[in-house]
């Protein structure tokens, strides 16, 4: 204290003395414990707060600190009246809100930056079915991203609508049109090959005719001729032939000959987008009643002629196909979906 005369006078106050240097003192307030309460700080402005530097990419961005919303869009510095761990949310016309959480400094600037990311167009999509495997893939005229070539099944993601869909194998190229619904999977399936006749079966052997009493050979016995098939209508379908069959197995329905009598043994096996799916149970319908049961993998012995097949396993969605069975011993594959 200075003594003035007989008064006592506690001397200049800081904020006087700074005024009187021409200097302006940055106000100082106190905040009671807990305070919060950010605020934005106009450009050039200095305290001694902590201070948050918000951005964002774009800019332009809303923003909220621990639920208080900021009056000014990204970028803006805000200044709190205490240090402590801030959630920051940031929000977009357009774009996805994103949070993130950051630790804000009594002695220096806390930078906090976002990257927002575009809202996704409404997406469904395509599973794409391709016999033999396809060369290439196109949706809309372009190739399809995502697709590892050749394929035989591949998945893209599409928006919601008609797209026109393009398989191409070789110099051949099949087109589709089919459409797309939002959080659902079309499948389209596209089939390459040429109808073909089966190949001739070799002559089965006859049995030796028996001898009659007197040494002369019996009259031969008389037998009745198999009754004529009606021929199927013929289908494009693939049939991968068995490892141990003869000779090659017909792609389509009718056969060269009439061989009603020559049993089929079909193996059916079963795949899906994670691969081979083993322990599935086949089934062969023929007007409505089950003409044949088994299991994957093992042969099922069937006459030829048309037949519904249904396969079926716990966890996937069952697959019902027409296929036409031909003499012989032969493959079938069939693409099952998970549920």
């Amino acid at each position: 204290f200075f003594r003035i005369g007989n008064t006592l006078d506690p001397g200049p106050r800081p904020a006087r003395q700074a005024a009187s240097q021409g200097a302006a003192a940055p106000a100082i307030e106190s905040a009671p414990d807990g305070a919060w309460s950010p605020r934005v700080l106009p450009d050039g402005a200095s305290t001694e707060k902590p201070v948050l530097f918000i951005t964002s990419d774009p800019p332009g961005a809303s923003v909220t600190i621990d639920g208080e919303r900021i009056e000014q869009p990204t970028p803006v510095r805000v200044s709190v009246d205490q240090a402590k761990e801030a959630v920051i949310e940031f929000s977009l016309p357009g774009f996805l809100t994103k949070r993130t959480t950051a630790t804000v400094k009594q002695d220096q600037e806390t930078q906090v930056s976002a990257t927002l990311q575009p809202v996704p167009d409404l997406l469904g999509g395509f599973e794409i079915r391709c016999a033999p495997a396809c060369d290439d893939l196109l949706i809309d005229g372009a190739p399809a991203e995502g697709v590892k070539r050749p394929f035989r099944t591949a998945r893209i993601n599409a928006t919601a609508g008609q797209h026109t869909l393009e398989a191409v194998k070789g110099v051949n190229t099949r087109s589709r049109t089919a459409s797309v619904e939002e959080n659902k999977l079309t499948t389209v399936e596209f089939v390459f090959g040429e109808q073909s006749a089966a190949p001739a079966m070799p002559p089965r052997p006859q049995p030796a005719q028996p001898q009659a009493s007197s040494g002369m050979p019996a009259a031969p016995r008389q037998t009745r001729a198999p009754a004529a098939q009606p021929a199927p209508q013929a289908r494009i379908e693939v049939v991968t032939p068995s490892a141990s069959a003869s000779g090659p197995v017909s792609k389509t329905g009718p056969t060269a000959r009439n061989t009603a009598d020559s049993p089929a043994f079909v193996t059916v096996e079963a795949t899906s987008a994670q691969g081979a799916v083993p322990g599935c149970r086949v089934m062969f319908f023929q007007g409505g009643r089950l003409a044949a049961t088994g299991t994957s993998g093992s042969p099922i012995k069937l006459e030829p002629g048309s037949y519904q097949l249904k396969v079926s396993r716990d966890g996937f969605i069952p697959h019902e196909t027409q296929k036409y069975i031909a003499p012989g011993s032969q493959n079938l594959t069939v693409f099952i979906s998970g549920k």
